[in-house]
């Protein structure tokens, strides 16, 4: 859960609302809550098109509200920086309060714990 931690910590520092409490978050998929005025469904497309990177939304009774990113598999440090690096870049013209930022950290910390 290392891995995963890295990500949920730097998305923190970024001021993203995580939709998960700690205690019940998951290492496979980091669910991100969105504010009532953003859409799953503007932020899927925009990450689509302007970055090539594919994300899903929520299900059931959490559809539009939330963005789900998969953290399993061959994962590169490079490619996770990139998606996150992503994620942030679009949602900072959406959302108020977004650091940016925050996401330089998580490929120093990903390779500090020997991920590649």
């Amino acid at each position: 859960m290392d891995f995963a931690n890295s990500i949920y910590e730097v998305l923190e520092k970024a001021n993203v609302k995580l939709f998960a409490e700690k205690e019940y978050r998951s290492p496979t998929t980091i669910s991100i809550s969105l504010p009532n005025n953003v859409t799953d469904s503007e932020i899927i497309e925009e990450l689509r098109i302007k970055h090539g990177v594919v994300v899903a939304g929520g299900m059931g009774n959490m559809k539009g509200s939330l963005i789900r990113v998969a953290n399993m598999g061959n994962l590169s440090v490079e490619k996770t920086v990139k998606v996150y690096d992503a994620i942030l870049d679009v949602m900072s013209f959406k959302v108020d309060g977004i650091n940016r930022q925050a996401v330089e950290a998580l490929g120093e910390s990903l390779r500090k714990m020997g991920y590649r």
